[in-house]
């Protein structure tokens, strides 16, 4: 049986592998944000889960701390409300 690590294009050698091993955490990353903030904040509006969605792995990992000590959805997500 192929080992998934080791298999890939023939062209780039152990990259391929590691690119759809990041974009699966990265997913995974999503959804466990995205339950915390369900349990948290109830049901989550499109604008918050396109939000998650388009996020950087630096800014899910701020997002995730934030799930701590924040007040609001806003607050996780990082989204201004002027009122700073």
């Amino acid at each position: 049986m192929p080992n998934p690590r080791t298999t890939g294009p023939k062209s780039a050698p152990g990259r391929w592998p590691g690119r759809v091993e990041q974009r699966g955490e990265l997913k995974g990353r999503r959804n466990a944000l995205k339950q915390l903030l369900g349990a948290r904040f109830g049901e989550l509006a499109q604008e918050a889960l396109a939000r998650i969605d388009a996020a950087t792995a630096k800014d899910l990992d701020a997002m995730v701390l934030r799930v701590l000590t924040a007040n609001t959805l806003d607050e996780v997500l990082g989204v201004s409300t002027g009122s700073e």
